[in-house]
């Protein structure tokens, strides 16, 4: 006697055994001390119905139990924590990381004003709610990261061939529709929240106070931090992923706005950039250096570069030039730079800080790679250093010979375009679009000297705070992408 029915339940026991399964263990001293502090990481996630997010100590619940709880959604915070999961699922190919970083993602969209902008530590309760400081500029940051996690979510949710680093990967193969739907809505109400902050000359007013004791604040320009740099990414990422015509002019005015911002007739830096200037971009605002900051012009040219690769206006490229010129001619015989090219202008900030009067009260969360040479307060700047100029050169110099389409594509084997625009948005990185990553395996070597302070993160026990673990993650992933480099060549 046949049973129609006897097929279809083999079939059904046979998969869940397969879900039953443990995870098999990646294969790779990197691969695997990723999968291993991905997990961890995963264990203290603060998980509500609506959502995943971490604290900043990322030290989780005592067994979980849900009562409200204060949760990160700012730089190196809950969106950089799903945007390393999300990748290291791709990488992997391992859809607890992919499912990870979804809840991350229905966190941050949780943590939503009715505005459309997210609150930078909301409380996880039976809802995601909390209040935002009131300041004379709000805080952009949040909703920055915020963005960069949705649209990467949106991107790989979208996304129809395989990426390059794992061809077996799948998107995330259970992210339902409505979910989707909704982690789109999130993601363009933060782009037009973000892109009513946008001044109607273009620029990306933020706020400073004296510390005099007035209690005074005043709108102005800084160039000197990543919130201007980010906040035009922001909105270029948003276009191109969104396909929203009305926001192509909106995040290309701040571009047209910067190349107005130029000292194109000062003696010591024509074509770079100053500290800060007032709000219709005329003047330096009181207590602030004269003159070109090398720190500010560094910034501003990543801006451009960013700029020029999402829209090929060859306008940017001129600017791109001739900043890059200037740098190169500004760099001391030892290697490194004056931040203040203007003698005056160093001088004037050497008294102001013996002076104690110049402090900020705004927090720029986009922490450098390298600390001592990428203060953006003047509380404490360091008055030389590197500032990571070189990179932003060799970055320059290659656009300006393989033109935007070849430097697009010599991204695309190791963090691509967008991945890189991602991780900026959510404070993993602070320079991007100057990664050299390698392309075959005989490159390792080199590119493991060049940054090897870097991997310094990757040793020792896992750090305590959020913060830590993200970044080391992040270290972790790239190795684990270079331990898949030299396997896959060797085969």
């Amino acid at each position: 006697m046949s049973r129609p029915w006897a097929f279809p339940l083999m079939f059904f026991c046979m998969l869940c055994m397969q879900f039953d399964r443990a995870p098999a263990a990646p294969t790779g001293r990197y691969s695997a001390q990723l999968a291993l502090e991905s997990d961890a990481l995963i264990r203290v996630a603060i998980r509500r119905p609506y959502g995943w997010a971490w604290d900043r100590d990322a030290a989780g619940e005592p067994n979980n139990h849900p009562l409200p709880h204060a949760v990160s959604m700012e730089s190196l915070g809950t969106p950089a924590a799903g945007l390393v999961l999300l990748w290291t699922g791709k990488l992997l190919n391992e859809p607890r990381y992919l499912n990870a970083a979804e809840e991350a993602a229905r966190g941050v969209a949780a943590a939503q004003m009715p505005i459309g902008r997210i609150r930078s530590h909301p409380v996880f309760g039976p809802a995601a709610g909390g209040r935002e400081e009131v300041v004379p500029v709000a805080n952009r940051t949040a909703t920055r990261c915020a963005l960069g996690l949705l649209l990467a979510t949106i991107d790989n949710t979208e996304s129809t061939t395989a990426p390059a680093d794992n061809p077996t990967s799948t998107p995330m193969a259970q992210s339902t529709d409505s979910h989707a739907e909704a982690l789109r809505s999130a993601a363009a109400r933060c782009t037009y929240w973000l892109a009513k902050q946008e001044a109607p000359n273009g620029f990306w007013p933020s706020w400073f106070s004296t510390g005099a004791g007035s209690g005074k604040a005043i709108r102005l320009i800084r160039l000197d931090d990543a919130d201007y740099r980010d906040s035009t990414f922001a909105l270029l990422l948003s276009f191109d992923l969104l396909h929203d015509d009305v926001l192509r002019p909106l995040s290309t005015r701040p571009l047209a706005a910067l190349l107005k911002l130029r000292l194109m007739n000062d003696v010591h830096g024509p074509g770079l950039w100053c500290t800060a200037c007032t709000v219709d971009g005329t003047d330096i605002p009181t207590g602030f250096p004269n003159g070109p900051d090398v720190l500010a012009s560094r910034y501003a040219v990543q801006t451009l570069l960013g700029g020029y690769l999402f829209t090929g206006d060859h306008t940017l490229a001129t600017a791109l030039d001739q900043a890059a010129t200037t740098l190169e001619q500004a760099r001391r015989a030892d290697g490194l730079y004056d931040r203040f090219l203007d003698p005056t202008a160093a001088a004037d900030v050497a008294r102001s800080l013996g002076e104690d009067v110049l402090t900020t009260q705004q927090f720029f969360a986009h922490p450098t790679t390298k600390p001592q040479d990428g203060h953006s307060v003047l509380t404490q700047p360091s008055t030389s250093g590197s500032f990571d100029v070189a990179e932003v050169l060799g970055a320059a110099s290659f656009l300006k010979s393989s033109g935007p389409d070849g430097y697009i594509a010599s991204m695309a084997p190791g963090v691509s375009l967008r991945q890189q625009i991602e991780a900026c948005l959510c404070g993993v990185i602070d320079d991007p679009l100057t990664m050299d990553f390698p392309v075959k395996s005989q490159e390792i070597p080199g590119y493991l000297s060049a940054h090897a302070d870097l991997w310094k993160l990757g040793d020792g026990p896992a750090p305590d705070d959020l913060s830590g673990r993200v970044k080391r993650l992040w270290v972790l992933l790239l190795r684990a992408k270079l331990e898949r480099l030299a396997e896959t060549q060797r085969s």
